[in-house]
């Protein structure tokens, strides 16, 4: 009897329609990159951690507006084969633009984006002399020198690292504005 249920339950899943279905993912090329123009939601549909506009722009443009961010939303427009701007928007006004290339490889949309971290350095030098001068009895000069240098180089460099490599899915809003 319990064979028989959990082989209803496994059936009934397989043929669901949404049960273990992805969206079948299309391969760009030149003449379809187009149809990556429009506006998505800010936030993936899985609840990761990385959103859209860190992902494509280096930074977040809601984390000091957390009680809105359902107002934010990035909109992508292909310039040309090569070229594509990425608009931050807030309630459907633009408030940041970033400009980047890409490249088209084996069906999918490849953009390369450094970050250079500054790291401060620094220089202290410190010196001090001190000298005394005598006079012997016999008319020679005594002199008594004293002379400290320090120096100090500090490097401060960018201190940690991660690497994520992540699958994340952004829906598209139903009606781009």
């Amino acid at each position: 009897m319990k064979f028989k249920v959990a082989l209803l339950l496994v059936t009934g899943l397989a043929l669901n329609p949404i049960y273990g279905q992805e969206d079948e993912i299309i391969s760009l090329t030149s003449e379809n990159v187009p149809l990556l123009n429009g506006t998505y939601h800010l936030f993936s549909i899985d609840s990761s951690d990385i959103t859209l506009d860190r992902a494509l722009t280096l930074q977040k443009y809601w984390w000091r507006d957390v009680e809105n961010k359902g107002d934010y939303a990035v909109k992508l427009e292909i310039m040309d084969a090569k070229h594509l701007t990425a608009y931050v928007l807030k309630k459907n006004s633009i408030i940041a633009t970033d400009k980047m290339r890409f490249r088209l490889e084996n069906g999918q949309l490849i953009i390369n984006r450094h970050r250079l971290i500054h790291c401060y350095i620094l220089f202290n030098f410190f010196g001090s002399l001190r000298t005394t001068i005598s006079l012997t009895e016999t008319k020679s000069l005594k002199l008594s020198h004293h002379n400290l240098q320090l120096a100090t180089l500090i490097i401060l460099p960018f201190a940690g690292g991660r690497e994520n490599c992540l699958e994340i899915e952004f829906k598209r809003r139903s009606v781009d504005h």
